[in-house]
């Protein structure tokens, strides 16, 4: 459950999000356009972990608007939320990159078509552009939930209430089956956990892991490898 709420209503956030944010840089003009789209592919080769205090101290000192006193959002969904519904989630930039590719190749007659019908702005993005931008939208969600999903670093750092994921969960078996193995000690049965015991739970562990994603990905293989081809991005 804390992955879910965590990594893939963190991811499905990221995608909305991203998506208008990739539509506007595609399909209007506004001042510094190249210069703020160039400042999102730069945040691609910046690491995580060089923000990451800065990062703290705003989570811990969260001031709406710069208003009042702050508060603190460490040990909530906050902090993994927050970042996601301003588009700055994690690798955020590449689901922005993958949408104005998508939408800049769109004709632009279906716009002045909707225009002439009596369509503003949003209805245009959303009756006309959305509908057809299903594949890369679930190739942005297929991004991002194998990115969540498989985050510890963030996960670890800003943790719910002591509560851990799946990724934390599995860096951690391996000191755990020893544990594991002084507890049953106790009762009569002694079960004996060698070196071949634990690679092979910790194998089946990983597998447990990657088993829900690799499902979703066979499922919707079709719709990823049409949008990487529609998008531009080949080669």
């Amino acid at each position: 459950m804390e992955t879910l709420k965590t990594g893939v209503l963190t991811g499905a956030v990221q995608v909305m999000v991203t998506c208008i944010v990739g539509y506007g840089f595609a399909r209007f003009r506004f001042p510094g356009k190249k210069i703020w789209f160039a400042l999102v592919l730069f945040v691609l080769i910046v690491p995580m972990q060089t923000i990451m205090s800065g990062y703290y101290l705003q989570m811990h000192t969260f001031k709406p608007f710069g208003l009042g006193s702050g508060i603190s959002l460490l040990g909530t969904y906050w902090t993994f939320w927050l970042p996601a519904l301003f588009g700055f989630g994690l690798r955020s930039s590449i689901y922005i990159y993958l949408y104005r590719q998508f939408f800049r190749g769109q004709p632009r007659e279906l716009e002045e078509a909707a225009t002439v019908d009596g369509c503003g702005t949003f209805g245009i993005f959303w009756r006309i552009m959305l509908p057809g931008a299903t594949s890369i939208i679930i190739t942005a969600f297929l991004f991002a939930l194998v990115w969540q999903w498989n985050d510890n670093y963030m996960a670890s750092y800003f943790q719910v209430h002591n509560k851990t994921t799946l990724a934390i969960s599995l860096q951690a078996l391996p000191n755990s089956l020893p544990r594991l193995e002084i507890q049953s000690g106790k009762d009569t049965g002694r079960v004996v956990y060698n070196t071949y015991t634990m690679v092979s739970m910790i194998q089946a562990g990983c597998l447990l892991m990657i088993l829900p994603v690799l499902v979703i990905y066979i499922v919707l293989q079709r719709y990823f490898t049409e949008s990487i081809s529609r998008s531009g991005i080949v080669g």
